[in-house]
């Protein structure tokens, strides 16, 4: 009977045990599908969020295109009063760094070859179809080349104006905007390049939030 009475104890020892233990494993259960819903939670609103950036940052590329769209309309517009005899060119000497010469037409070729032999670039028959240079008749009161640099370097844009050089990490399309915001005869310039200069801070704060979120 001793025997008994013991071994029953122990069973009875054991069975407290296993429920304890049991109690433990249900309200770690439920912890764990707490946790997980809240999960599934805030998964569903990253996904609405970044769903709206995307939304968002379609609509300002949209609205960009079409202030652009005005842009160039404006500019093809105006005609100016005499033929020009100058011509600005913008060369990509490498990634984010520029040239952007104002010269006489008749002296474009020699100062290209000139920028090419400097930098020793590949031949310069070969840059337009490289998207290494970009060239524009500029009128002849304006120098474009000067007000473009002085607008670049009111926006903390490193510029060398002994050597002409800008160094520029927004793509070679974004200074081109800026360069054809000079080329109304009319004026205006500033105004025209501070809208390019407000597309991209935009364009950059959209993104930043943007990768902030994923």
């Amino acid at each position: 009977h001793r025997s008994l009475r013991e071994e029953n104890a122990h069973l009875q020892k054991d069975h407290l045990s296993l429920k304890e233990e049991n109690t433990q494993l249900q309200q770690d259960h439920r912890s764990l599908r707490e946790e997980h819903t809240q999960l599934q939670q805030d998964h569903c609103s990253l996904i609405e969020e970044n769903t709206q950036l995307q939304q968002e940052l379609a609509d300002k590329r949209g609205e960009v295109e079409e202030q652009s769209i005005r842009l160039e309309s404006s500019i093809i517009n105006t005609s100016p009063i005499t033929p020009p005899t100058h011509v600005v060119a913008l060369v990509c000497i490498t990634k984010n760094k520029y040239k952007l010469v104002r010269v006489l037409r008749t002296y474009l070729e020699s100062t290209l070859k000139d920028i090419q032999k400097e930098y020793d670039l590949s031949d310069i028959t070969n840059w337009e179809r490289e998207g290494r240079l970009w060239k524009c008749d500029t009128p002849n009161s304006i120098n474009t080349a000067y007000l473009v640099r002085e607008i670049l370097k009111n926006h903390n844009v490193r510029v060398d104006g002994n050597r002409q050089l800008i160094f520029w990490s927004y793509g070679m399309n974004h200074l081109i905007d800026i360069i054809l915001a000079y080329q109304n005869a009319a004026g205006g310039g500033d105004r025209r390049a501070e809208e390019v200069f407000q597309r991209l801070n935009y364009c950059q704060i959209i993104f930043s939030q943007y990768k902030g979120k994923i």
